[in-house]
């Protein structure tokens, strides 16, 4: 039998309209285990997320780098359920530390953004980098805050 890999979250809280459905997802067959979650940057929302999903809750990490740095050991794969104006920074302090990440959201918002964003991939040793482009439905997508309505995937 194969171990099943270990998946940490963060994002995806209570107030998030993805989070249910990932954990859901996470859970389903045994082929994923779910790991250290970060929910919320709000200590009492993070509590009150890890208490409905049902895991252990430890302690509120004064960072997110505190965070990452505290389990990147213990996380195959780092689902980002952040909103699309946060995966810039989110996804740098990730990649700084060399942990493989997944997001179906758009990974930057507009195009001024990539060129960042390939400078904090470049950084990382050895890393496994997942995303999708996401079309806008409109010519300003409320994903992400940013009037250019144009997106580039990152491969």
């Amino acid at each position: 039998m194969n171990t099943p890999l270990t998946i940490g979250i963060i994002g995806g809280g209570l107030d998030s309209a993805v989070g249910g459905c990932h954990v859901a997802a996470l859970r389903m067959d045994g082929t994923y285990r779910l790991g250290p979650c970060l929910f919320s940057d709000v200590e009492e929302r993070n509590r009150q997320s890890h208490a409905f999903y049902g895991l252990p809750w430890i302690r509120h990490p004064k960072s997110l780098g505190n965070w990452l740095d505290e389990h990147k050991r213990s996380i195959d794969l780092l689902a980002i359920l952040t909103p699309s104006t946060q995966h810039l920074e989110h996804l740098s302090e990730v990649a700084a530390r060399g942990i493989s990440f997944v997001t179906e959201k758009p990974i930057v918002c507009g195009t001024s953004e990539i060129p960042v964003l390939l400078e904090a991939l470049s950084t990382a040793d050895s890393i496994q980098v997942r995303g999708e482009s996401v079309e806008p439905t409109s010519p300003t997508d409320p994903s992400c805050n940013t009037d250019q309505g144009v997106y580039q995937s990152c491969e």
